[in-house]
This record gives structure tokens, sequence and C-alpha cells, in this order.
């Protein structure tokens, strides 16, 4: 009899009762066909929520996988940037094997003479610091440039992979033993 009215109320849950022997149930009977029939419709509900979720799941499924290819894709990119700045030369290398570079930031016409000026100068400046950025070298090659061309602590930061201040710092730090070391090196000259 149970299995029967579940299967009634399956099929036509919603058209009215017809059958003889439906119309014969008591109250009892009655509550316990609503309940399923409320069951069941939450039960469609729920069913009706899982098929969204189980889209919603699809489709976050699908944005990960786009995301991680663009991850994928900024990280290769990040590793040939890298590279690439690891393969570029510093100032240092430029004013080392290019003559002309030399005389261009530095306004003297041979890498030797402005080495033998740092190999002065260092006697005069206190033992180098291993925590900073540049060693002496580089800060000399920047200083040089900052009083031949007068560049911007921006553009020398830029040039030397430091921050502004930090630019300052070095040049303040060398442009007095320069000078009270080498009267030879006229600032103010500049070649065209």
């Amino acid at each position: 009899m149970v299995f029967f009215l579940l299967s009634a109320v399956l099929n036509i849950c919603s058209e009215p009762v017809t059958h003889p022997e439906l119309t014969s149930i008591d109250s009892s009977e009655m509550n316990q066909v609503n309940q399923l029939t409320d069951l069941l419709y939450q039960l469609t509900i729920l069913k009706e929520k899982l098929s969204v979720a189980e889209e919603q799941v699809l489709h976050a499924n699908n944005s990960i996988l786009e995301l991680n290819s663009k991850l994928s894709t900024a990280n290769y990119r990040i590793a040939l940037l890298e590279k690439s700045l690891e393969q570029r030369q510093t100032v240092e290398e430029t004013i080392k094997n290019k003559p002309k570079a030399v005389g261009f930031y530095t306004g003297i016409d041979s890498f030797k003479k402005p080495w033998m000026m740092f190999q002065w100068i260092v006697k005069f400046v206190p033992k180098e610091d291993k925590r900073v950025k540049l060693n002496y070298f580089n800060q000399f090659c920047l200083t040089l440039m900052k009083l031949r061309l007068n560049l911007r602590e921006q553009d020398l930061g830029y040039r030397f992979n430091v921050a502004k201040s930090t630019v300052s710092k070095y040049f303040l730090f060398l442009v007095h033993p320069i000078v009270r070391t080498n009267p030879i090196y006229n600032v103010t000259r500049r070649n065209k």
C-alpha cells in the first residue's frame, strides 16, 4: 500500500487525487503523503542547487586553469628578464671595454688613468664595507660621471641599479677625496 502511495505521489504529485484507494486515506496517512511530497519538492530544489553548484565549480576550475597558465607565462617572462638583467653590461664593464665610453663618462682618455686615480684615492677612504651595493670602483665611476656629465641622481640610480639616496651618499663619500687628491682632474672641462 505504501509503495503504491509513493509511486502515485511521484507520478502525479501536482494533480488532484482521483484514485478510489487514495480518497479513502485517513488523515495520518495523508500527513505522511504531504510530508513525502514536501521532501520530494525539497529534493528537487536541492538537485537544482547541486546542478548550479557543479556548474560553478566547473567554471571555477576553468578560471583556475586559466590563471595558472597566466602565472606560468608571467614566471617565464620574469625568468627571461632576470636573465637579461644579469647579462646586461655594468657601467664599469662598459668603461673598461670601450675606450670612447671612458672618455665620454669621465673626461679622461683611457681606462688606465682613472684606474690609477682610483688606486690612489682608495688609500684615503675607509676600508670597503661588504654590505654596500656597489664596490668602491663603481662608486668612483658614479662620482666621476656625476662630476663630468652632471647626471641627475635618479639617472645614475637607474644606471647603477641603486636608489637615488644611495647615489647621493656615494657621491658625497668620494667627491672630497677625488677633489683633494687629484688637482689634475678638472671637472669643469668638457670635451665635445
